[in-house]
């Protein structure tokens, strides 16, 4: 199934996805991390945690980048998350999803904590 949302454009290989496919033209990597989430969730739950983590991590430094919030040089992904400024501008429904996010593509980085194809479709919605 996967190599049907795989295609070659420009030279690079994409994966398109199936929610994500509207940021793409702002933001090419961020689909592509998605799509792969989404092609994986059944099948390599650990893989689809891993690209969300990525995925909500450089979502968060695109924010403060757009935003120009100013942030350590080379801030962690719950520094983000913990800056005063992201999470007064910020609801908290969607910090405390980008927290799941973190938590749950940490546990299937390092190999610790349930990593079933349930939380990895938990995190995609």
């Amino acid at each position: 199934m996967w190599n049907q949302n795989l295609r070659k454009e420009k030279s690079e290989y994409i994966m398109k996805s199936q929610n994500f496919e509207f940021i793409r033209e702002t933001n090419p990597e961020l689909a592509d991390l998605a799509g792969f989430a989404e092609v994986y969730a059944y099948s390599d739950p650990t893989s689809a945690l891993f690209k969300l983590r990525l995925l909500g991590e450089n979502l968060t430094a695109a924010f403060f980048e757009y935003y120009k919030i100013e942030r350590l040089p080379r801030a962690t992904f719950l520094e983000f998350l913990s800056n005063e400024a992201f999470t007064s501008s910020v609801p908290s429904v969607v910090v405390n999803k980008l927290h799941a996010i973190r938590t749950q593509g940490n546990r299937a980085a390092h190999g610790t904590g349930d990593v079933s194809s349930q939380v990895a479709l938990w995190i995609l919605k």
